[in-house]
């Protein structure tokens, strides 16, 4: 059998320059692992959260931002994903890692409640599994990008 002639490299594709004013994409960045993260702020977003999704990108997860260091207290009502949580104390050390598993058809009331084991200012949801493939145990330090913590 004979080779067949190379082929001709196709042209490079031009990238997009991208905006000065596009603002940068929201991530985090713990373990070996960096996230691209929407915001939850508000208490309106944040009670939210990632209800009725169906799937979450690996390198993507929801960054819950509270005003305060305080317990904070998660459930996993309506939300379909298995999701890993990590509670970030104010100067952003992970203070405690913990697995929520989703509980379909239980009522509210029954549904299990994730408690930070440390005051938290910050909980990082992503999807099951990736806390312990990122590296990511208690004392792990964590790095915003793009965004800041008190507003845009």
């Amino acid at each position: 059998a004979l080779a067949a002639p190379p082929s001709p490299s196709p042209a490079p594709t031009p990238r997009p320059t991208p905006s000065p004013d596009a603002a940068p994409q929201p991530a985090v960045t713990v373990g070996l692992c960096r996230f691209t993260v929407e915001l939850a702020r508000t208490q309106e977003e944040r009670s939210v959260g990632l209800m009725d999704r169906r799937a979450l990108p690996q390198d993507h997860g929801m960054l819950f931002i509270y005003p305060l260091e305080s317990e904070l207290r998660f459930w996993m009502r309506n939300t379909l994903i298995p999701l890993d949580i990590l509670f970030l104390g104010s100067t952003l050390r992970v203070v405690d890692v913990q697995r929520m598993t989703p509980q379909p058809g239980v009522p509210p009331q029954d549904l299990t409640i994730y408690a930070s084991q440390a005051p938290a200012r910050y909980a990082l949801e992503v999807n099951a599994g990736r806390a312990e493939a990122c590296g990511v145990a208690p004392g792990a330090e964590a790095v915003l990008e793009g965004f800041s913590p008190e507003g845009p």
